[in-house]
């Protein structure tokens, strides 16, 4: 989808412009409705990017395979955790352009503790992390920062989740940027 047409479709949002990136991992939050998947691909078409994101790769089979490839999802083998950070880290050496896109969250439900998988994969590729949102209090999405990844994980998720707490996703009562207690 053009750029134009995507700005269409986001009228009346603000939109906060995306920075350079060729190679970055950029974690969406709040993620509490289907609709922010919608909203995230606009955003990104907008800005003029074409980013990936990760699904199991039972779902790659015909006919949703190259629907799936076509909207940027990246087949994952689930079944060994380490091996999953190792299949982000080769698709970021393989390719010269990688953008890709997580929910820490993990689901669309309100959780508590947020999955910190995206931390040992920008680490291992050595790419950036770049906090997305949607904040539908605002009624605004983008970029808002590059994450400081220094620290140990507990550390950056805090930092992480500092950013979003003053955020609304579509669902009330649904996100919890609360710091990580362990």
């Amino acid at each position: 989808m053009g750029r134009k047409l995507s700005r269409f479709f986001i009228r009346g949002w603000n939109v906060v412009e995306a920075p350079e990136m060729t190679k970055a991992l950029v974690v969406m939050a709040p993620h509490t409705s289907m609709i922010d998947f919608i909203h995230g691909k606009l955003y990104f078409s907008s800005c003029g990017y074409k980013p990936k994101f990760l699904m199991k790769a039972e779902m790659f089979k015909w006919p949703l395979s190259p629907i799936l490839r076509a909207l940027g999802a990246v087949p994952i083998d689930r079944s060994k955790r380490v091996g999953q950070i190792r299949q982000v880290v080769e698709a970021y050496e393989k390719n010269d352009n990688f953008i890709l896109v997580m929910c820490p969250e993990g689901t669309r439900k309100k959780v508590k503790n947020w999955k910190r998988g995206f931390i040992k994969m920008a680490k291992n590729a050595n790419v950036p992390v770049y906090c997305g949102f949607i904040d539908y209090k605002t009624h605004s999405m983008g970029i808002k920062c590059e994450l400081d990844m220094s620290g140990d994980d507990k550390e950056i998720m805090n930092r992480m989740k500092a950013v979003y707490a003053p955020m609304e996703g579509r669902n009330k009562g649904c996100f919890d940027a609360s710091p990580d207690e362990n």
